[in-house]
């Protein structure tokens, strides 16, 4: 076969393979001919296909008979009869065969419906309508061609469809049928108008309710109330909203502003009512701005598969504030935690305390208590750990008896509430070297800048510190700062990028802005970004100072830490007599009191007496307007530690062991402890263990490599003692390592508090002797 004619008067069977399908309108019918002979003189593996009606073909008749030619004529009856498989109706014409022509070939009618209607319905794509469901019916609707009105507009039909929106709750299934078959609109538009209808609906219903103003004219009803309530939600999309995309984002804010005034902010789900990119990128930053307006029903509206179908920014914006909402409480702080313990609460309280703060509050007074007292009270506990702002010197100490330059930025103010912002200024701009090593100190007491600044720098309690920076600096780094060029201290950032000499070995950077912006700044929020402008600088900064440090042959090192952090405070209080408030946080006293009154603590100036009282709950002595510090919260007294170096390796706080299980069930003669070891750093260490150390024995098994980043959060240890231990107690562990496979052995210090369990045998044979001593 060269070439094949089908022969179709009502266009009803299409061929996917018909190079051409002719019409009266066709002009080259000559050249058709012509392609036919010449494809009949010369056959090609490829037959011919072409479509057209009897009319056409009379022009053809002639060839008919030919070689190579085959003429199928095609019954448009016949075929929708096998396509629907059962009779035709005895309402389907020409007209309307020649109209469901317009369909695919490999649709068809087959299924559980018998009846011709449903079939019909079925093979014009409105399957969908056999479920209970208006808005799939709907959606099926409107995407049908404006020529099917003539089939929709059939009684049987329209019957049928008027069925079965009422049998989904539709009511005014009549002036609906109405709109898409007799109204002027097309099938989309109508569509477009009864999803619009609904949001406006929605939206009269808010105004109403929440006591809003409409600013401009809304464009009238084309459907009645009656029929719209009857309605669900139906997608649209924004460009075809026009114009209340925008009238809701303004009905939006008008919202948010009213919930200051006592509007629950769960009323904000109600005007998410499409999954429009403007809509949610207005919910994006009032979120931003206050993340108290997240609630659950907000959450599940922007995740309602009825509205949400391709919002990827609706359902970005749920799972952000989901997350906030599972951070929206914190527990107090029990009274027996661990310095570790405290460590990971307090990352739990952060999130908690942003929050709180954004969105013009302040964390429940009890949470802020349960920490005051622990860290007033366990002072000897956080000088033996490592996370002690002595640290900070210890570290500088250690690097530069390494040789290498260290460069110290000290950030005034800069508590570890904002490390998350540091830290990521710093991966971005220092994604092509090691990763900054990042831990969480506490701040020396009270944190007020005369005394935790210097006490950070030299790690120098207050009874031996100066006010003279340049003067304890020599005299804590006596053997590494000899010679006169070898220190460097800059007060001004704007020198920063200037300090760095071939001769440095200590360089030591004092920021103010961060403390400088809290006697202007008045919002949490707008700190925020101060802090994170000042990391963005520092960060560029850090690039410099490492590629001068390369230029004069050095390795540098580089520290960032705080002398405190700062708070919001919207409660004040009366100074206690006698008392002289200081920064409007705490109180001085000339010496130390009898008895320190309930709800303060008491922390000791200096050898002659006095000091400050400074009080549990978060109040202050003075105005409430800006920013403050010198308490005892924890976006007071915890900073952050962020260390910097060339391969991250080798470092103070590169690895961290802790307790993966507190509890220390008993063992023959000693216990069974669970510990976890952490890398911080993208870099590798070889041939580590851990050995515990007197008045304890025991050791792990040898780790042959720890990865970059890597985790063990089980290694488990025996051990034992030989003297008499029993419940919660501080274990000293030493961790060996190796920084490369043939490098030398280096080793850090570790204290942790675990729990070791009762030996129930011991216990019992001590229980029988007790008893005997009564025998007779």
């Amino acid at each position: 076969m060269a070439v094949r004619i089908m022969v179709d008067d009502l266009g009803l069977c299409q061929a996917e393979d018909a190079e051409a399908v002719l019409s009266p309108e066709v002009a080259a019918l000559h050249a058709v001919r012509e392609r036919i002979r010449h494809r009949l003189r010369a056959p090609e593996p490829t037959p011919l296909v072409l479509r057209m009606s009897s009319a056409i073909f009379r022009r053809f008749a002639d060839l008919e008979g030919q070689p190579g030619l085959v003429v199928q004529r095609l019954s448009p009856r016949r075929a929708l009869r096998e396509r629907l498989g059962c009779p035709l109706p005895p309402w389907l014409g020409d007209e309307l065969i020649a109209l469901l022509g317009a369909f695919p070939e490999d649709r068809r009618a087959a299924g559980a419906e018998t009846d011709p209607t449903d079939r019909v319905l079925m093979l014009i794509n409105l399957a969908q309508a056999q479920a209970p469901d208006t808005a799939s019916i709907l959606g099926a609707l409107s995407q049908q061609a404006p020529e099917m009105n003539a089939l929709l507009a059939v009684p049987q039909v329209r019957q049928r469809l008027q069925e079965r929106f009422e049998s989904t709750g539709i009511a005014a299934a009549t002036e609906l049928l109405a709109l898409f078959v007799d109204g002027p609109p097309t099938p989309r538009e109508a569509y477009r108008v009864l999803a619009l209808a609904v949001v406006r609906e929605r939206l009269d219903e808010l105004i109403a309710r929440d006591g809003l103003s409409a600013e401009s004219a809304l464009p009238p009803r084309l459907c009645s109330r009656n029929l719209v309530r009857q309605l669900p939600r139906l997608p649209v999309a924004e460009s075809d909203a026009a114009p209340y995309p925008d009238l809701v984002r303004r009905l939006l804010l008008q919202a948010e502003r009213r919930t200051h005034d006592g509007l629950p902010v769960q009323s904000l789900a109600d005007y998410v009512v499409a999954d429009w990119p403007g809509l949610c990128e207005c919910l994006q930053a009032l979120f931003e701005q206050n993340p108290g307006i997240a609630s659950a029903p907000l959450v599940l509206a922007l995740s309602d598969p009825l509205i949400n179908h391709t919002g990827v920014l609706a359902r970005d914006l749920a799972v952000r504030m989901q997350e906030y909402l599972a951070h929206a409480h914190c527990d107090p702080l029990p009274r027996d935690a661990s310095v570790n313990e405290v460590m990971r609460w307090s990352e739990r309280y952060f999130r908690y305390a942003i929050g709180t703060f954004e969105r013009h509050a302040e964390p429940d007074a009890a949470v802020g208590v349960s920490f005051a007292r622990w860290v007033t009270e366990e002072q000897t506990r956080i000088i033996q750990s490592e996370h002690d702002w002595r640290v900070v010197a210890r570290t500088v100490e250690q690097e530069l008896a390494g040789g290498n330059l260290v460069i110290l930025c000290v950030i005034d103010a800069l508590g570890a509430i904002h490390t998350d912002l540091v830290e990521l200024e710093l991966r971005q701009r220092l994604a092509d070297q090691a990763a900054p090593v990042i831990k969480t100190l506490f701040a020396p007491l009270p944190t007020i800048t005369e005394v935790g600044k210097i006490g950070v720098l030299t790690g120098w309690d207050r009874a031996s510190s100066t006010a003279d920076y340049e003067r304890a600096l020599r005299e804590r780094f006596a053997d590494q700062l000899a010679a006169p060029e070898s220190l460097q201290i800059v007060k001004s950032w704007k020198d920063f990028h200037e300090a760095l000499r071939p001769g440095t070995r200590l360089l030591v950077c004092l920021d103010n802005r961060v403390d400088d912006d809290l006697h202007q700044c008045t919002e949490f929020r707008l700190h925020r970004e101060r802090v994170r402008t000042v990391a963005a600088q520092l960060a560029g900064l850090i690039v410099d100072w490492q590629l001068d440090a390369a230029r004069f042959g050095l390795k540098a090192t580089i520290m960032i830490t705080a002398d405190h952090g700062a708070t919001k405070v919207s409660h004040s209080r009366q100074p206690l007599p006698g008392t002289t408030p200081v920064e409007r946080r705490l109180l001085q006293v000339a010496a130390a009191p009898e008895s320190v009154p309930a709800g303060f603590a008491y922390v000791g100036a200096d050898t002659a007496g006095g000091g400050w009282l400074i009080p549990h709950e978060r109040v202050a002595f003075g105005s409430t307007a800006t920013l403050l510090h010198g308490g005892l919260t924890p976006e007071e007294v915890l900073i952050p530690f962020i260390l910097i170096t060339r391969d991250g390796a080798g470092s103070a706080v590169a690895l961290r062991l802790s307790a993966a299980e507190s509890r220390c069930h008993a063992a023959t003669k000693g216990w069974h402890a669970t510990l976890c070891l952490e890398n911080s750093t993208n870099d590798s260490f070889f041939n580590l263990k851990v050995v515990a150390r007197p008045p304890f024995a025991g050791e792990g098994q040898l780790i042959a490599r720890l990865g970059s980043y890597e985790t063990l959060p089980e290694i488990i240890l025996k051990l034992t003692s030989t003297v008499e231990q029993q419940g919660k107690t501080q274990v000293p562990f030493e961790l060996r390592y190796q920084t490369g496979s043939q490098a030398s052995y280096e080793h850090l210090s570790f204290h942790l508090d675990l729990d070791l369990g009762v030996h129930l045998i011991e216990h019992t044979a001590a229980a029988r002797e007790f008893d005997n001593f009564f025998d007779l």
